[in-house]
């Protein structure tokens, strides 16, 4: 895609969505080929044209079903296993939301081995693989179908962080090494706006830890409401954490999350209002994944709710870096369309296997 960039008044300028199309025929055009021009949001987001869209829910399809089991708890967290500063934990201009929910995933299962044999939690350095992402020999791997993957700042999804990690040796690098502290969130002056700015030669790598082999499976919420709850449910009191990958049909369902992120009065979050609709990748469509690490359930509508880690920092009213979404009455097989590539998933659940 080429971009031009149009400022909307009113909106704090930090992240970037793909808005208005056309192709060189000054047709309204979508797909990897599209002429966009980009609106700036509050902010970042996923660039992800509609071609990219369906080929990661066609992905998300051909995962192996993870056998969550059944739940009828009725609180649960995890965060405790996920050590991170919250203020800090911010992708700003870098549209890596997929490796900070990964991260997350990852930081989780490995932290409740370590404290089983008694060693101290650690955080993961999601500059690491920003910077591994970056390389040529990866963006090369994986640019044809299904990620036509540019660079880890333009999108990318659990499938893709667990080949990448595997890639690489299967090992993690301490968030407190020298270097390793996220330093791809401003963009201004990258050489490319997909890729880092930091070589892996400059992070400090001492203390790497070994992983193990890692994989994306998805959780089964195909089955009618009661049963997507109990297998969500289930998963988090296992300790895993629920990676979301989320498509918004438009840039209305962009604004729409956004001002909930930056509400004051801690709305809950729900996706239903663009299920069903067309996914237009030239009036703001755009990805964002986040990772549920909890849930309050009293068997209402309004008093049960998801707590979801996001990766945009904190607000005055949001010290922990979460939001709450939807548990009763959420679309969970939330669907969009597209009219060239097919359908596309608005909501995708998946969590991350750790092998030996």
């Amino acid at each position: 895609m080429r971009w031009s960039t149009i400022v909307v008044s009113g909106l704090s300028v930090i992240g970037l969505v793909a808005v208005g199309c056309s192709s060189s025929s000054g047709k309204s055009q979508d797909g990897p080929d599209a002429v966009c021009a980009k609106k700036q949001v509050t902010n970042a987001m996923m660039q992800v044209d509609a071609q990219t869209a369906a080929g990661w829910h066609e992905t998300h399809q051909g995962l192996d079903a993870h056998d969550a089991g059944t739940s009828d708890e009725v609180v649960m967290s995890v965060s405790k296993f996920v050590k991170y500063n919250a203020s800090a934990r911010n992708q700003s201009l870098c549209g890596n939301c997929w490796v900070w929910a990964g991260s997350a995933a990852l930081d989780i299962a490995l932290n409740q081995t370590r404290e089983a044999e008694g060693e101290e939690a650690i955080g993961i350095s999601e500059q690491w693989l920003n910077s591994v992402a970056s390389t040529n020999a990866v963006v090369e791997r994986y640019s044809g179908a299904p990620h036509h993957f540019r660079g880890p700042c333009c999108g990318g999804n659990l499938s893709l962080f667990a080949e990448v990690y595997n890639g690489e040796g299967d090992e993690v690098v301490p968030a407190d090494n020298g270097g390793a502290q996220f330093q791809d969130a401003q963009r201004s002056d990258a050489q490319d706006e997909c890729r880092s700015n930091v070589p892996t030669s400059d992070i400090d790598t001492t203390g790497k830890i070994k992983v193990g082999s890692l994989s994306a499976a998805r959780v089964h919420v195909t089955g009618g409401e009661a049963e997507a709850i109990s297998a969500l449910k289930a998963t988090i009191d296992a300790g895993r954490a629920v990676v979301v990958a989320i498509q918004f049909a438009n840039g209305d369902a962009v604004a729409e999350f956004d001002s909930i992120w930056s509400s004051e009065d801690d709305p809950t979050w729900s996706p239903n209002s663009y299920c069903g609709k067309t996914y237009e990748e030239c009036n703001g469509a755009a990805g964002h994944a986040v990772a549920i690490i909890g849930y309050a359930d009293d068997g209402t509508e309004e008093g049960s709710y998801w707590t979801v880690l996001n990766s945009w920092g904190t607000t005055a009213f949001r010290p922990e870096g979460t939001f709450k979404m939807q548990m009763r009455g959420l679309d969970y097989v939330c669907q969009l369309s597209s009219d060239e590539f097919g359908d596309v998933a608005g909501l995708m659940f998946q969590v991350l296997n750790v092998g030996p």
